[in-house]
């Protein structure tokens, strides 16, 4: 039996929730030109901080935009995490033990995504999900891969309805539901307009305009911008609700750049000069919970003409973000943890899947079985039981 299960995503039925997370740095890595795995810290940038002490620019954004290598957006980086372990481990051995009996693997943006759902009113996310060796792999999918008909949506039988104060039926749910056949191959890549990738590059920009190689030098800026190239962090998190009851997820992120203290930040540029009540309202909040996943000290913005001219640079720290974004944290780990928590019960056997995705009234549906299932490179599991 196919179902669907509704999942609220309004922040009045989680403001009272108090979701706690517990985060821990367990791996790093670099990723080079080619995609490849580096065992070093060769990407890893450092804040320069000379350009903190300037009060005000002149730098063009958009230099060296033509020599720009862009990353195609494929979503590899699973296959990267995955990439890691399997070298981490090149002796195999029970892959939930491994990685501390964690429930889940995934990439972390998908995180973020689904945990300010309870503000951000217009970004659209969907991932894919299926248990294997016990554990469950999320892969975000561009969200209109899964808006098309399919036979999944002319087969569902049953929608149920979860608010936070009612997830009893769930067990029972999970039991009785029996998966469908279909077996789509996953969508992985997405189309970049124009504007997001000037996007991208200007704020890939503005890193190396802001950042170092190592303590003591300068930025180099007339180097091409290669965006394939980034510097990882793999974290596990116990993700506690309001009942004791936990999760273990266990993700990589990528690290902009890191202070003289090691503490990492996030660098980002907007246009039109200052922070507008929109962008509070909205990409804060997500900024606030992309440091929350990884420990982060806090923002780095650089301030651009609406011809991505930076001008001013600002900074806040995550304290700052929380409280001037009028952020409930709680309520965000809150949904969060309702939202995996569906996914782990409701996909209880290995081979088991699903979509979980924000539909177009705000309301999170997760949909079984899912509508693409072969996101996983299982060669890179094949030394694990």
């Amino acid at each position: 039996m196919a179902y669907e299960i509704e999942i609220s995503s309004n922040l009045s039925d989680y403001a009272r929730e108090n979701a706690e997370m517990i985060t821990s740095k367990v791996g790093k890595f670099s990723v080079d030109g080619s995609r490849s795995i580096l065992h070093d810290d060769s990407s890893l940038r450092y804040l320069y901080n000379e350009h903190m002490k300037k009060a005000n620019f002149n730098v063009d954004l958009n230099q060296g935009y033509k020599a720009y290598i862009e990353r195609v957006k494929d979503n590899d980086e699973l296959d990267i995490l995955l990439n890691w372990l399997n070298r981490r481990f090149p002796i195999g051995g029970n892959l939930k033990q491994q990685i501390d009996n964690a429930d889940f693997v995934l990439h972390g943006d998908i995180l973020s995504k689904i945990a300010t759902s309870l503000y951000d009113k217009s970004t659209k996310w969907a991932f894919q999900a299926i248990r294997i060796k016990n554990i469950i792999f999320i892969q975000e999918v561009p969200y209109e891969a899964t808006t098309a008909p399919s036979q999944l949506a002319a087969r569902l039988e049953t929608i149920i309805s979860i608010t936070p104060v009612s997830p009893s039926t769930l067990p029972a749910l999970a039991a009785s539901a029996i998966a469908g056949k279909e077996n789509p191959k996953s969508p992985k890549k997405s189309h970049q307009t124009e504007e997001e990738k000037q996007t991208l590059y200007t704020k890939a920009k503005f890193v190396q305009y802001m950042t170092i190689e190592k303590p003591g030098m300068t930025p180099v800026t007339i180097t091409p911008i290669n965006h394939k190239q980034a510097y990882v962090n793999v974290f596990h998190s116990s993700l506690i609700g309001s009942d004791g009851r936990r999760l273990e997820i266990f993700y990589s992120t990528e690290i902009d750049a890191i202070d003289k203290n090691g503490r990492s930040h996030q660098l980002e540029v907007i246009k039109g000069g200052d922070v507008s009540t929109s962008y509070w309202a909205t990409e804060m909040k997500r900024i606030w919970m992309n440091l929350h996943l990884i420990g982060g000290a806090g923002l780095v913005l650089g301030h651009c003409s609406v011809d991505w001219m930076m001008n001013k640079i600002s900074q806040f720290s995550i304290d700052q973000i929380e409280k001037k974004s009028n952020l409930n944290a709680n309520a965000c780990r809150a949904l969060l943890f309702r939202v995996l928590n569906v996914v782990n019960t409701n996909i209880p056997m290995d081979g088991d899947t699903c979509t979980v995705k924000i539909s177009d009234d705000h309301v999170i549906l997760f949909q079984k079985p899912g509508n693409a299932t072969e996101f996983v490179d299982t060669s890179f599991l094949a030394n694990f039981s």
